[in-house]
């Protein structure tokens, strides 16, 4: 769990060990207001600017996008505006954390992919 500047154990924080999982945490996210009076007098496990954070879903079963998402992009690929919004999957593994290197092969990159 984050706030502005720090993370906390939520899992350490609630007594809750199945929480420690982001993945149970996220499927149970509507239990959680229980964790906000533990988590405003809880301590922090350390400052976010010192941590790496992973992908904010760690194990996403499917991953969907949307193609031709914005005008200029549907007139700079030569293609119409669709009616309705585009959609493609992704590998679930092409997720990243926000500050992880994104790996760019091949010599051209279609960067709204």
């Amino acid at each position: 769990m984050l706030d502005a500047t720090h993370w906390f154990d939520l899992a350490g924080v609630t007594g809750d060990q199945s929480l420690a999982d982001p993945m149970v945490a996220i499927a149970r996210h509507a239990e959680l207001h229980i964790a906000h009076d533990a988590l405003a007098s809880a301590t922090p496990g350390g400052a976010i600017a010192e941590a790496r954070l992973g992908a904010c879903v760690p194990r996403p079963e499917k991953v969907f996008a949307i193609g031709l998402n914005y005008r200029s992009h549907a007139e700079e690929s030569g293609m119409a505006i669709p009616p309705a919004p585009m959609t493609f999957t992704k590998f679930p593994t092409c997720l990243v954390g926000p500050t992880d290197d994104i790996v760019l092969s091949g010599a051209f990159v279609d960067w709204e992919v």
